[in-house]
């Protein structure tokens, strides 16, 4: 009879989805793009000025988590009602930042869907580990 030793290999595999980034560092980078967001919307004309802050709550909802959409939503709005609409760093709570906190508050909840169905179909990434198995015969 033959007792050598037979070794064989289990490859497992497990599904990573690209992950999202957490609340809080989805409310620190939305602050900070916010202020950029503020400044380009405070050289921009009348028309186009909402630009901007929508463009950045668009991008990072889509990134992060629903509470850190929401964050850089509220932190965008602030920021856009005091140095756009308000000019002195009061918040004017007039019809045209009412108007502003629905869009950007629109926005936020269709990038967060909109990133949530993009991680729901994306192509799991297999992370493959092999696992070496010892079987002694005889």
């Amino acid at each position: 009879m033959n007792s050598g030793v037979v070794f064989t290999r289990i490859m497992r595999t497990r599904v990573a989805r690209w992950p999202r980034m957490p609340a809080l560092y989805g409310a620190g980078t939305g602050f900070w793009c916010g202020i950029v967001a503020t400044i380009a919307s405070a050289t921009a004309d009348g028309t186009n000025a909402l630009v901007p802050s929508v463009l950045t709550v668009a991008a990072l909802s889509s990134l992060t988590t629903v509470l850190g959409a929401f964050a850089t939503a509220l932190q965008t709005w602030l920021l856009y009602a005091s140095f756009v609409i308000g000019h002195t760093g009061q918040v004017a709570l007039t019809d045209a930042s009412v108007n502003a906190a629905l869009v950007l508050g629109g926005t936020a909840v269709g990038a967060t869907v909109v990133g949530a169905g993009i991680r729901w179909i994306q192509m799991p990434v297999v992370v493959a580990r092999t696992t070496v198995v010892r079987v002694r015969l005889g």
